[in-house]
């Protein structure tokens, strides 16, 4: 399921254990009622989860940034899944999309506009704020350099500044998921494991 090879709750040394049962207890609160597959029925984690346990003292600071990051101001959860499905589409992160899909959907974003977005396109019908949404996310993950100021200022003026500072923070979140679901080669996971 992933390069690294996925860890059993047996197999921890001490401070792997310590950041498993932080990760379970996180998880389980708030992911435990969805139908994306964070951990197998053995209790092994899967996705970036999975991957971050093998270095717990980096993993402890990717949990903390995973709260911190769901408890910013100035998005609303259909914009925040908006710049994530962005973020994962561009690096085409296998996992992100599998787990950002089913809180997509359940957060106002349609079957069609979820395809639309990983096909690097902004949905017609989304209302003059997601598509702002879309463009910032879409400027920074696909052009180097700084944010177009005509980026930055749509946003700043039509959501406000809570919203822009959340956005480029959700966005370099995610990429660094990403990039680590990528590095390991994390997949998606089979449903019945």
């Amino acid at each position: 399921m992933n390069r690294l090879g996925l860890l059993h709750p047996s197999e921890l040394d001490e401070n792997a254990k310590t950041f498993y049962d932080k990760l379970y207890s996180y998880t389980t609160t708030k992911y435990g009622g969805g139908k994306a597959v964070f951990m197998k029925k053995d209790g092994r984690f899967v996705g970036p989860f999975g991957a971050e346990l093998h270095t717990p003292m980096v993993g402890e600071h990717f949990l903390g940034m995973t709260k911190a990051i769901s408890q910013l101001p100035g998005l609303s959860p259909k914009n925040r899944e908006i710049a994530v499905i962005v973020t994962g589409a561009k690096f085409n992160a296998a996992y992100e999309l599998y787990g950002h899909r089913y809180l997509a959907l359940s957060r106002g974003i349609s079957e069609d506009e979820f395809d639309t977005i990983v096909h690097g396109q902004c949905p017609a019908n989304f209302t003059n704020e997601e598509k702002s949404v879309f463009e910032f996310a879409h400027g920074l993950v696909h052009k180097s350099g700084p944010l177009s100021q005509d980026k930055w200022d749509n946003v700043l003026s039509s959501l406000g500044k809570d919203t822009a500072t959340a956005l480029v923070q959700v966005v370099a979140f995610y990429s660094y998921v990403s990039v680590v679901l990528n590095g390991f080669d994390c997949q998606v996971p089979n449903v019945d494991d």
